[in-house]
């Protein structure tokens, strides 16, 4: 989930390059609507959005029962410690630097993350 459409569009070009099936979100008020819809093995989001954090879209995940096992993955080009480890606590599981390559290692942070069927 990122509101910048372009940016999202790329990394969800990268993700099903490498075999992996995304799906975009651009609204984070929306996120909860898409979770009845669809079964993400991860959700893979930015920190900050317009209208509502990153830090608000994990609270209101991780208050549902159903969804506290579904990784998520900040990728912000948050770069202050302090802001990455207050997400972090939120319930994220990992955080990955924007901008990113097309580097393997990223790919292979968010695979490792993901949890079929979650």
């Amino acid at each position: 989930m990122d509101d910048d459409v372009e940016l999202a569009g790329y990394h969800a070009t990268l993700l099903r390059a490498a075999g992996m099936r995304a799906t975009l979100e651009h609204n984070p008020h929306e996120v909860m609507e898409k979770l009845t819809t669809e079964t993400p093995d991860l959700i893979l989001m930015d920190l900050h959005m317009p209208g509502c954090s990153g830090l608000d879209v994990a609270a209101v995940i991780r208050q549902q029962e159903s969804y506290l096992g579904l990784p998520i993955v900040y990728l912000s080009s948050e770069s202050d410690v302090d802001q990455q480890q207050a997400a972090m606590q939120v319930g994220a599981d990992d955080f990955l630097m924007k901008p990113i390559s097309q580097s393997v290692w990223w790919l292979q942070s968010v695979n490792a993350r993901s949890v079929p069927g979650a």
